[in-house]
Order: structure tokens, then C-alpha cells, then sequence
């Protein structure tokens, strides 16, 4: 609790004398506490770069007020903000289990290492809710705003915006390999105005996904994948999702698919993006799959395929709605 908190406190309960002053000192506390915990934190800035390394059940709360009520936390009315200050990432999830990260403005992270906003690395059952993830940057690696590695994640009704990266993964980036795939679900998020040389909202390597729902808008690559980059997935599903006004200079301006098994488009809203070169909607190279159920309306290539272009791929595309 700011301005009264002091970490010489027990942290069991809210006021003077009981709270502590970061949030950092919750969470060592959390991680030797033998039951699962809560972390409840009252709204203001914290300037702090916070490491989580645990297999314990921890629940990281922002939202409440001062004097916190019974109906519960409300970001909107006490934003809790943690600054990254420019001066490292923000969060560090590793090596940990059953941790949720819910109504935080998350911000200001900068590394030249993955994650500009939060890295999770090596971890399972992570839930990152109703955060906003903004102005983060990864210099020389992947994902300025949130990357994931070898991880199992639920990312809900987040806000992913303004982040960037020299590498890949404007807002998010997924990478795994074949034995040890990222796996989760992406849904409800708006993700929108970021920047990355491939996949300038989102990029992902090796891992098994859905993607849901979410609004992917305003992003750009210098390079292919304005909306989305996706590469060697077994298992990858797009579906239900608003995708427009994406660039990428080269290839794919909503998205760039490549090296997938199977992966299935469907029921997508894919409008007003554009490629510099290839597939000013979708650009699906070495990809056999399922494209059904899409409305994929004025998008503009420079060269082939203004709404999809297929290179060197097979599969279905049936009951699409191509325009204009």
C-alpha cells in the first residue's frame, strides 16, 4: 500500500502498521508461505522490476483503494501502475506454477533481452487478465511487450499497446521448440499499435495456440506479418478475430502463416491492411490448412494476392467472403 506501506510490515491486512510498501517483498513473502496467497494491491505507481520464481499458487491483485470495500477491486477507478522506469523489464515470470497477473497497468519496461514487459520462461498455468501492457521495448531479442517461452499461458481482455522490438513480437511473441511447444489461448485482447520487423502485433514459433475474439489493429512489421508472424506450428488455430489496418512492408499484412501443419482461419473480420510485396490480408507459404467463414474485404498487396496469397500451399479455402 503506497505512501503508508513499509516492507517491515506483516502484510496480513491493509492500514498503517500492517501493509508493506512494494510489491516485491509480497511476493518473497508469497513464496514461502506453504498456502497459496493472494496479493492485494492498493492504486499508485510502483517503480519496481519484479521477479517471480515460483511453484506456488500466487494470485497478483491491483485495483483497490485505499480503504478497499467489500465489492471488491476496481482498476479503472485505482489504476495500479508498475513503471519499469526504462531501466529493465518489468516482470519476470520463471520456472513457476499457477500464477495470475490481473488488473495492473504494466509499463515503461526496456531490455535487450526477451520481454520488455513480462517474460515467462519455463512455466505452466500462467494467467496474465485485464492488464494494460504499453511502451515496453526488447532491443536485440523477442516480444516488447509480453514474450513467452516454453510456457503454457491463458492471455485474456488485455490492452497490448504501443510496445516494440528490433527483433520480433511488436506486442506479444511465443517461441518453443519441437519438444517443448508453447500452448495456451489468446482471447479478447485488444492488441494495437505496435512495431517489430516480423509480426508487429504478435509472432509465434513453435507453439500450439488459439487465438480468439481479439482485436489486432494498427500494428506494423518492417518485414512480413503486420498483424501476425507465424511460423512451425503443429496446432494453431485464428478464429473469431477483428484484424485490421496491419501493415508489413514485405509479406502479409493482416498475417503471414508459414510451415504449418494445419493450421484454420476462421470467422475472421480481416479488412483495410496491407503488404509492401505479398497477400495484403493473408500471405500462407508451406501451409495446409483450413481457411473458411472470413470476411477479408478491401485489403491492398503491391504485388500478389490483395486479399490471400498462397505460395506453395494447400488445403481448403471454402464460404469466405473476398471484396473489393
Amino acid at each position: 500500500q503506497q505512501g503508508i506501506g513499509d516492507d517491515s510490515n506483516s502484510g496480513e491486512t491493509w492500514g498503517e502498521g500492517h501493509a508493506l510498501a512494494t510489491i516485491q517483498k509480497a511476493i518473497n513473502l508469497a513464496k514461502v508461505n506453504s498456502n497459496a496467497s493472494n496479493i492485494y494491491v492498493a492504486a499508485g505507481t510502483y517503480e519496481e522490476n519484479l521477479n517471480i520464481n515460483s511453484g506456488k499458487k500466487i494470485t497478483l491483485l491491483g485495483g483497490y483503494s485505499a480503504a478497499p470495500s467489500e465489492s471488491g477491486p476496481n482498476p479503472a477507478e485505482n489504476p495500479v501502475i508498475i513503471d519499469g522506469g526504462g531501466s529493465g523489464r518489468v516482470m519476470t515470470l520463471s520456472l513457476s506454477e499457477n500464477i495470475t497477473i490481473q488488473g495492473f497497468v504494466i509499463q515503461n519496461g526496456m531490455t535487450d533481452e526477451r520481454g520488455g514487459g513480462i517474460l515467462i520462461d519455463s512455466s505452466v498455468s500462467v494467467t496474465i487478465r485485464s492488464n494494460t501492457i504499453q511502451n515496453c521495448i526488447s532491443t536485440e531479442d523477442w516480444g516488447g511487450g509480453i514474450a513467452v517461452a516454453f510456457s503454457d499461458v491463458i492471455i485474456e481482455d488485455n490492452i497490448i499497446q504501443g510496445n516494440q522490438t528490433d527483433v520480433s513480437g511488436g506486442g506479444l511473441s511465443f517461441y518453443g521448440d519441437s519438444l517443448a511447444p508453447c500452448s495456451g489461448s489468446i482471447s479478447g485482447n485488444t492488441i494495437t499499435q505496435n512495431s517489430a520487423p516480423y509480426g508487429g502485433g504478435m509472432i509465434i514459433e513453435n507453439a500450439d495456440l488459439t487465438i480468439s475474439n481479439n482485436t489486432i489493429q494498427g500494428n506494423a512489421a518492417t518485414e512480413d506479418g503486420g498483424g501476425i508472424d507465424a511460423d512451425n506450428c503443429k496446432s494453431l488455430t485464428i478464429q473469431n478475430n477483428t484484424i485490421s489496418d496491419n501493415t508489413a512492408q514485405l509479406n502479409g499484412g493482416a498475417f503471414s502463416i508459414g510451415d504449418c501443419d494445419s493450421p484454420t482461419i476462421i470467422g475472421n473480420k480481416i479488412t483495410d491492411n496491407t503488404a509492401g510485396f505479398d497477400g495484403g490480408g493473408i500471405f500462407y507459404e508451406y501451409a495446409f490448412g483450413e481457411i473458411s467463414r472470413n470476411y477479408i474485404q478491401e485489403n491492398i498487396a503491391g504485388n500478389w494476392g490483395g486479399g490471400i496469397c498462397l505460395y506453395g500451399s494447400g488445403g481448403k479455402i471454402v464460404n469466405n467472403l473476398i471484396y473489393n
